[in-house]
């Protein structure tokens, strides 16, 4: 079926000691076909085929200062 994924996975941990916090975030989608006939193969029009899985990591770091002041890296 076209545009079912059979998979899609967010999550994420967060860890901390003190003033320093870490998160790691990670979104998992699978494959999907583009088309009702589940073509695999893509069509010279870009319309029909099958949309690979991709994966996105996510890493952030936190320090704080103070309750006011913060440095965040993303």
């Amino acid at each position: 079926m076209e545009n079912a994924l059979a998979n899609i996975f967010r999550g994420g941990v967060t860890a901390g000691f003190k003033s320093i916090l870490f998160t790691a975030k990670l979104s998992f989608v699978d494959e999907t076909f583009s088309d009702a006939s589940n073509t695999i193969l893509p069509s010279a029009n870009g319309q029909n085929g099958l949309i690979p899985s991709y994966s996105v990591n996510d890493l952030m770091a936190c320090y704080s200062f103070s309750k006011q002041v913060k440095i965040k890296q993303e």
